[in-house]
């Protein structure tokens, strides 16, 4: 987590998203991630990063192809003992102690 300087305001990164590339100019189509390569990226962050957020943008997650990929996701993070799902709430405060 930074702060930004001279501001209230805060950065927690985001280290996956569904979204692989914007289609557009205005971010109004995009292509997505397949699960496999979701699960090799979360493999992958979860080696150097202990906070993993997920960014979900709802516009994208409006058919039953992407919903169901968001809950592919969520039910493989799911069997990961190591896993845990909070809100960005709770992770702030988590993070600024």
């Amino acid at each position: 987590m930074r702060y930004m300087p001279g501001t209230n305001m805060f950065e927690i990164d985001s280290a996956l998203s569904f979204v692989k590339k914007y289609k557009d100019d205005y971010g109004t189509e995009c292509s997505m991630y397949a699960f496999e390569e979701m699960m090799v990226d979360f493999a992958m962050f979860q080696k150097y990063i202990t906070t993993i957020v997920i960014l979900l943008h709802h516009r994208y997650h409006c058919n039953k192809e992407t919903l169901n990929l968001v809950k592919k996701v969520v039910e493989e993070l799911e069997k990961c003992p190591e896993v845990a799902f909070s809100s960005y709430s709770q992770v702030y405060r988590e993070l600024k102690d």
